[in-house]
């Protein structure tokens, strides 16, 4: 709520300006008194504030507190150690796990070599070659061609009998477009086997595993690259991913016959691959084109054949800089997966043929650190659990050390300090016996203060008495017989008598005011008595009394909320007068007086008050002195007063246990800033 006052009264000169404000602390009107009410301010004294916590209390708190930061940051430091060796030990386990898989790849591919070379040297593959040029009878044993084919059938059977994988056997020649002379085959692994008759046979003269078997060196076998299988010039389907290891067989003068190739089912072995991922680990293979022949989503397993592909280095830039740089493997974290990654390089076949692979595994970084949530709920515990201890025995400790402080306290607050002694405990010990001993001297000391400040305020109290009587009776002596003069001899005086006698006068009257003022200033606080006091009403119990120079000056008075306290009443509205007098008195001449009162509450306690103006200002050299008694920074002839009153303002104010200042105001003028407490009956 804001209170305005503003009084319209017919214009008046001006006053000639002046540089500077005068301070003046003579009271505006005849004297404090109870007016009519205005709107009650805010209510309310003293904030209420938190009750701080004991010693011990504070001292069990700062254990605690300290306890469970130090485990929180230990804590912390061993997790991300022990995350960090988890991740180390999952690198080492996926290196160990690839290099195992990448074996078990390996060693079927080289048994595949092994045996297409075996079976090229079998004993019926140049009996057919010697019963063909023969007019179907060999010419060494007599065997004919249909049996050197059915012993060859045999053989090529058993092979695929031993080993699961191997979908396909033949012997193809070179003649008639690369036509198939014997074919044993299954359609799938573990699927019957079979003797492929002659209607049946195929030309693989187009393939390019053919042409690259017919060129390879004698003796060396040829390890195609893995394709789909293809029969009669058709991708078969199911798809089939199928490596061909291929030997060229040679006629006893060394010209190309044909070739021995087996096909063998490379898409069984990656199937058993995929059924060794965990349900953690994920598993990818892919060859030099990009191409996945691996991966967990079904969707793109087997990526051969297919016309819409992306690359796998699209996912894993990796594979790449590991196939053009030939190492053996590789491990990184990747950072946008929030996995870790082991890239393993697998070579099959012989140096000049075959292909070269990367077995990919990975694993997320939150399935490795999972581990460590449990453990660090386990922690967590053992914190809260320390920190409990911890608070435990930090109020027990803070309870026994606190213990002689509570029994010093006890020992102070049932003395008298008016005695100047204590009754201290006889077996307080260390710093509280010290603490105890200087208590004592302090009681003394403030004993001998207190007499030789009751001796100075009955010297201030005799000089009271003397100023309202023995003073005054010179000064009373002095008007009553210039007036007499005036009266009897104002005729008879010339011009000069008359101006002198007018000097006496004047001078009578401030050397009056000067004592009075002086009288009141000593009195402030004398023989008073706090009252709980709504400092709304007591302000506009204030302005009332100074309506008259609101009226005449054309003021606007604005009074914010203000609280309730417990104050010396008289002496807060000699406070308010005082500054809102100065206010007005020292308005500015070119503008109409406005004078704000605020208050809000304190942080270090009590309230704050403010009292701002825009008259015509004060020099900050000025804003200390301004509050000695007596002081003027301006004569008398510019404005009337003794200089006594912003001193009593500062004695009302420090009675309160707060203190005055002066700032500039927010755009001119003053503001006057003050602090207040209540007072402690």
């Amino acid at each position: 709520m804001t209170t305005s006052l503003r009084t319209q009264i017919p214009d008046q000169p001006a006053s000639r300006q002046r540089p500077e404000r005068d301070v003046d602390g003579d009271r505006a009107a005849a004297g404090p008194r109870r007016g009519g009410r205005l709107p009650s301010g805010r209510k309310g004294g003293r904030r209420r504030r938190l009750p701080r916590l004991a010693l011990a209390s504070r001292i069990a708190l700062l254990c605690g507190v300290l306890v469970l930061i130090t485990a929180l940051v230990c804590s912390g430091l061993i997790f991300q150690r022990f995350n960090q060796e988890l991740v180390r030990a999952e690198v080492v386990e996926l290196e160990g796990e690839t290099r195992i898989l990448a074996t078990r790849f390996t060693d079927p591919i080289s048994e595949l070599v092994r045996d297409a070379a075996l079976l090229a040297g079998m004993p019926p593959i140049q009996g057919l070659i010697r019963a063909g040029e023969g007019g179907g009878i060999d010419p060494t044993d007599g065997s004919s061609y249909g049996l050197w084919k059915e012993r060859l059938e045999t053989i090529f059977e058993e092979a695929l009998r031993q080993k699961p994988d191997y979908l396909q056997v033949r012997y193809i020649g070179a003649a008639d477009g690369g036509r198939e002379l014997v074919r044993v085959q299954r359609e799938f692994t573990g699927a019957p086997i079979e003797r492929v008759e002659s209607p049946a046979l195929q030309r693989k003269g187009d393939e390019p595993y053919f042409r690259a078997a017919l060129d390879a060196p004698s003796g060396e076998v040829f390890l195609s690259r893995i394709t789909l299988n293809r029969e009669h010039g058709e991708i078969e389907e199911p798809h089939v991913p199928m490596a061909r290891a291929a030997v060229p067989v040679f006629t006893p003068e060394g010209e190309t016959y044909g070739i021995v190739v087996i096909n063998y089912d490379i898409g069984a072995h990656v199937r058993r691959l995929n059924t060794a991922r965990s349900d953690q680990r994920d598993f990818f293979l892919v060859n030099e084109l990009g191409q996945y022949l691996l991966h967990p989503d079904p969707r793109r397993g087997i990526e051969l054949g297919s016309v819409d592909w992306r690359p796998a280095w699209e996912d894993f830039p990796e594979v790449r800089d590991l196939l053009a740089s030939g190492a053996e493997s590789d491990s990184k974290v990747l950072e946008d997966r929030g996995a870790i990654a082991t890239f393993r390089r697998i070579d099959l076949g012989p140096p000049t043929s075959g292909e070269a692979l990367v077995l990919v595994a990975s694993k997320s970084i939150e399935d490795i650190t999972a581990v460590s949530g449990e453990v660090a709920r386990k922690a967590l515990l053992a914190v809260a659990l320390s920190t409990t201890v911890a608070l435990l025995v930090g109020l027990w400790l803070a309870r026994y050390l606190g213990r002689p402080i509570a029994r010093l306290t006890a020992a102070v607050e049932d003395s008298d300090p008016h005695r100047g002694r204590i009754a201290l405990p006889a077996d307080l010990p260390g710093e509280a016996g010290q603490l105890a001993t200087a208590l004592d001297v302090s009681f003394a000391a403030q004993r001998t203060q207190t007499e030789a400040l009751r001796a100075k305020n009955s010297e201030l109290e005799q000089f009271a008495f003397i100023a309202s009587h023995d003073l005054q009776e010179p000064v009373r002596t002095i008007t009553s017989f210039s007036n007499l003069l005036r009266s009897r001899y104002a005729s008879v005086l010339d011009e000069r008598g008359l101006k002198s006698l007018e000097f006496i006068e004047q001078s009578s009257e401030r050397m009056s005011a000067l004592i009075q003022g002086l009288l009141e200033y000593s009195r402030i606080g004398k023989e008073a008595e706090p009252e709980r006091t709504d400092l709304a009403q007591l302000v506009a119990s204030a302005l009332e009394d100074l309506g008259s120079q609101i009226a005449e000056s054309d003021a606007t008075i604005e009074v914010g909320e203000l609280p309730t306290m417990t104050v010396y009443a008289v002496g807060i509205r000699l406070l308010f007068q005082n500054l809102v007098g100065n206010a007005i008195k020292f308005r500015h001449p070119d503008r109409p007086a406005r004078i704000e009162i605020r208050a809000q509450p304190d942080p270090e306690g009590g309230w704050r008050f403010e009292v701002s103006d825009n008259g015509i200002g004060i020099a900050p050299e000025h804003r200390e002195r301004i509050f000695l008694i007596f002081q003027k920074l301006h004569g008398r002839d510019e404005y009337a007063g003794t200089g006594i009153g912003l001193a009593h303002c500062r004695k009302v104010v420090e009675l309160h246990g707060g203190v005055i200042w002066v700032e500039q105001g927010r755009s001119e003028g003053t503001r006057f800033c003050f602090r207040l407490r209540d007072v402690q009956g």
